[in-house]
């Protein structure tokens, strides 16, 4: 990547498009298969639809995205946090254990968006991959332990 940063940085907005593209279908699957009530399905069907069109734009408008990816990115990590947040107070409505971690999550989660929201115009590209990495971190082990709290909560629910 520092041989050739500008062919990498096309290839980077590739994949990051086709990861949340796939993100997307995998939350509309999720939120149109699940059988029990769950209070967060609106959350995950939402997030679903905006990373469906994210991905669309960034794997099919290159040259577009080239320019506004770290804008995309950062308000993508941006609504993962929201939706985080969320789904904290869903927890906690329906008196879930690990509520107030996935909301402390979320808030470190939505503290990282605002970082590469703002990094473009400070700092560069290098910064905004940074935290970038910092905030995908963060997301990975908060939708980990959330699919963990889903399983048993399915557990109750088939009990």
């Amino acid at each position: 990547m520092m041989l050739v940063p500008n062919i990498s940085y096309l290839v980077l907005s590739g994949i990051v498009g086709v990861v949340i593209f796939v993100s997307g279908i995998n939350n509309l699957a999720l939120a149109s298969n699940s059988h029990n009530i769950f209070t967060g399905k609106v959350w995950i069907f939402a997030n679903g639809i905006i990373e469906i069109l994210l991905g669309f734009i960034l794997m099919f408008s290159i040259s577009i995205a080239e320019i506004i990816l770290p804008i995309l990115l950062g308000f993508w990590i941006l609504f993962k946090a929201i939706n985080i947040i969320g789904v904290s107070d869903d927890m906690n409505l329906m008196e879930i254990p690990g509520a107030g971690w996935t909301l402390l999550l979320g808030i470190l989660t939505l503290i990282c968006a605002f970082i590469v929201i703002s990094q473009p115009l400070i700092f560069g590209e290098e910064i905004v991959v940074m935290w970038s990495s910092i905030a995908l971190i963060i997301l990975g082990v908060t939708m980990l332990i959330h699919s963990i709290r889903l399983k048993n909560i399915h557990k109750h629910f088939d009990d």
